[in-house]
């Protein structure tokens, strides 16, 4: 309760920040983000990436600014190689069974 009653004092009060700055610093990097959203959906990609490293630049505190930070940075590198590791584990026991069958399959005496 007193932390409530401590932040609201200090935004009436004007110390530590404005509360509006905030605001108007996520909605700016809100509508940026947007705007490069939509870019990126007509097909230009140039313009998404230009207008996610402005985002990224300028707006780097907000959730907009670090998702271009994640977004430019190839975090879905690090994803495809995860998924890639599991489709291998589940092959390799897979393979593993195959090589054993086929293995039961040849002629125990060589055919002349």
């Amino acid at each position: 309760m007193r932390r409530v009653v401590l932040m609201c004092a200090l935004s009436v009060a004007g110390c530590g920040g404005s509360a509006g700055g905030v605001r108007n610093d996520e909605t700016e990097a809100r509508q940026l983000f947007d705007e490069a959203l939509a870019a990126r959906f007509d097909g230009d990609e140039l313009a998404w990436r230009d207008k996610m490293l402005t985002l990224a630049a300028e707006h780097p505190a907000t959730r907009h600014g670090r998702r271009a930070r994640l977004e430019l940075s190839g975090g879905d590198a690090l994803t495809m190689a995860f998924v890639f590791g599991l489709m291998a584990a589940m092959a390799a026991p897979a393979f593993t069974r195959y090589q054993e069958r086929s293995g039961e399959l040849l002629p125990e005496e060589p055919i002349d």
